[in-house]
């Protein structure tokens, strides 16, 4: 099963979170890439949309990439887009490096953009759906075979901490691991009453990591640093019998 990641394309991290989930051990990182882009709107071209510079900067990354969400997101609804973006999508411009999309979204709902209707059981096209179709019967991208696709792309170096990135690169925090978790918290002879109250957490454990931070060693995660303790991942009543106890 691959595994991937889908975020926003958000400029002030658009290079390090791409980076990020790619780099370092490739046994850890994403299997593909999935961008939610909405920056095609009515008519306009593969330069004045942005989607030229995706494919730029998507040209050297070593997994497939696609579109996981794409479609005007314009005021007032969905209803009337037209679509073009679709047609570049497939075209010889994208298809070398961006593997198709999804389109934002399937199921009508509050939001407004929905391609199909359903109500009581039965379902029904709406506007957009229909023009969609259209555009879609008209596209006919370029392919390369499975035996004939070698891939030649390297994963790029893990990106630096910064103003508008705090984690590390290539140093994850554990895996969770429940059985794990309560195993440790059985062993405990000093452990949470059973009638505390999950809001007066943060103040026993402001107490005792600001009185004994090497009581907190196990639990805490520094994320500049890529440091996290082996029960990190625990659930907070776990992790707080973890400090009591020590």
């Amino acid at each position: 099963m691959g595994v991937g990641y889908a975020a926003n394309d958000d400029a002030d991290i658009r290079s390090e979170i791409a980076h990020y989930f790619n780099c370092g051990d490739q046994s850890d990182a994403i299997d593909f890439w999935g961008y939610n882009i909405y920056e095609w709107c009515g008519e306009n071209t593969f330069v004045g949309s942005g989607y030229a510079e995706q494919v730029k900067f998507f040209s050297d990354y070593s997994v497939p990439v696609f579109f996981a969400e794409y479609g005007c997101n314009i005021p007032n609804g969905a209803a009337g887009r037209i679509w073009e973006e679709t047609t570049a999508l497939y075209s010889s411009n994208m298809t070398g490096v961006i593997s198709g999309g999804i389109v934002y979204m399937y199921f009508h709902e509050e939001n407004d953009y929905g391609l199909v209707q359903v109500s009581n059981g039965a379902a029904s096209t709406m506007k957009d759906y229909n023009a969609l179709k259209t555009k879609i019967a008209t596209v006919n991208p370029s392919s390369t075979s499975k035996d004939a696709y070698t891939p030649t792309n390297s994963p790029a170096a893990c990106p630096d901490t910064g103003d508008s990135w705090a984690v590390k690169g290539g140093s994850l925090p554990p895996t969770p691991d429940k059985e794990l978790c309560d195993c440790m918290f059985k062993s405990l002879s000093c452990v949470p009453a059973k009638n505390l109250n999950e809001s007066d957490y943060k103040g026993i454990f402001d107490n005792i990591c600001g009185l004994d931070s090497d009581a907190c060693a196990g639990i805490n995660r520094d994320t500049e640093k890529g440091v996290y303790g082996q029960y990190s991942m625990c659930e907070a009543k776990s992790q707080l019998g973890y400090v009591l106890n020590r």
